[in-house]
């Protein structure tokens, strides 16, 4: 497999077919540009007879994303898609209990995504501000999250309800710049985390939420709840089920895992993972394109 480096805001707008897609030395083309352009670019890299692998979300339009589907289908070719946490062993231990009917019947769930207030800094200080390019919050951010509780749960929702707001990344809290103050590197609160196109994320006028909260409930008769707010003082990504026959509790931020089946002197279970942004995902579902055989 061989990687090449583009610059994000190339003006040649045909890079992907004059440099990588038109090199038969190019195994896999790895997509890693704003939303918008991800269906796009993996439409054409697979019409090159390229495996592909395309980070989240897949597209910020259905009909988009269908062509994708099709053209998969077309091509015979391998695509992966970033949805990385579903190779973490922190969530492959969650699904393992839910799914081994430890917890009984499935019936209420919470989850959340509470981000630390720097990396919601990155997030309102680059692209992912504007919903042109990168869709909703929920897709760009959160997608992850939803993703997960549609395969733990082996369900889809049957109907949801959403609200959330921009109350935070304005520039009337700009003050809280100064008020948290700088890091031991001496980068200012809120921008500490390196990226070439920066802006001050309470002056980038974005158009997306900063706070969102939704309810679910399943095709399979559960319900659940998730919150997320991309200025946290406590980062969580935790998941709280409730079933018929007991509970767990897992957070990947502290990468604990404990359930316990309802009754009298039962047993509290514990499991720990490691930990990291993506719960040790990534490594996992790296190695496994690497051992790809390519054809």
């Amino acid at each position: 497999m061989r990687c090449f480096d583009s610059a994000l805001h190339h003006k040649d707008q045909n890079l992907l077919n004059s440099v990588l897609v038109g090199r038969s030395s190019v195994d896999w083309v790895f997509i890693g540009s704003p939303n918008t352009h991800h269906p796009r670019q993996s439409i054409k890299a697979l019409q090159a007879g390229k495996n592909v692998f395309c980070e989240k979300p897949l597209g910020t339009d259905l009909s988009e994303c269908r062509k994708v589907r099709n053209a998969v289908r077309e091509s015979g070719r391998t695509f992966a898609f970033g949805l990385v946490l579903r190779y973490s062993p922190h969530y492959q231990k969650i699904r393992e209990v839910v799914q081994s009917g430890a917890l009984g019947r499935l019936i209420s769930f919470e989850f959340n995504e509470t981000l630390d207030f720097n990396l919601g800094g990155y997030i309102f200080g680059n692209w992912r501000r504007h919903r042109a390019v990168a869709g909703p919050y929920l897709l760009e951010k959160c997608c992850h999250d939803l993703d997960l509780a549609n395969w733990i749960l082996s369900s889809r929702p049957s109907r949801v309800a959403s609200f959330g707001g921009l109350d935070f990344f304005v520039p009337s809290e700009e003050k809280n710049i100064a008020r948290v103050g700088e890091n031991i590197e001496g980068l200012p609160a809120y921008q500490t985390l390196a990226d070439p196109h920066r802006v001050n994320p309470f002056r980038g006028e974005a158009d997306i939420v900063n706070n969102q909260v939704a309810i679910l409930e399943y095709e399979n008769g559960a319900h659940g709840t998730f919150h997320s707010n991309a200025n946290a003082g406590i980062p969580e990504r935790r998941f709280y089920f409730c079933g018929s026959e007991g509970s767990l509790l897992g957070d990947a931020c502290s990468g604990i895992i404990e359930w316990k089946r309802i009754g009298y002197e039962t047993p509290m279970e514990r499991f720990e993972t490691p930990c990291d942004l993506h719960a040790c995902g990534d490594d996992i579902m790296a190695s496994g394109l690497r051992r790809h055989p390519i054809a």
